[in-house]
């Protein structure tokens, strides 16, 4: 139900904001940097004290982005929503 869920959050904002269903380290950066809401609909695992979100590259393979990473890319987002399985659970940290 991810696209529909996207949809339906689209008719609220004007037609800049994307779906992306393929996605690759570089574009993903870039992209970040570019916007000011970044909202994920789509799987995510946790594993301890880590998550991970899980996407498809442009050869359909299946690969995690850790949290590391998103929390150390450089970006000016004013809002970051998840809409994925998983991404209530672990424990709670400063800034999440």
């Amino acid at each position: 139900f991810a696209e529909e869920e996207i949809n339906k959050i689209r008719e609220h904002f004007d037609s800049r904001y994307s779906i992306k269903n393929v996605v690759d380290i570089p574009s993903f950066r870039k992209w970040l940097k570019e916007h000011d809401i970044f909202h994920f609909a789509g799987h995510a695992l946790v594993s301890g004290d880590s998550s991970y979100l899980a996407v498809t590259d442009d050869k359909g393979k299946i690969f995690t982005i850790p949290d590391q990473l998103l929390f150390n890319m450089s970006n000016e987002l004013d809002l970051v929503t998840l809409s994925a399985c998983e991404t209530g659970l672990g424990t709670f940290k400063q800034g999440e």
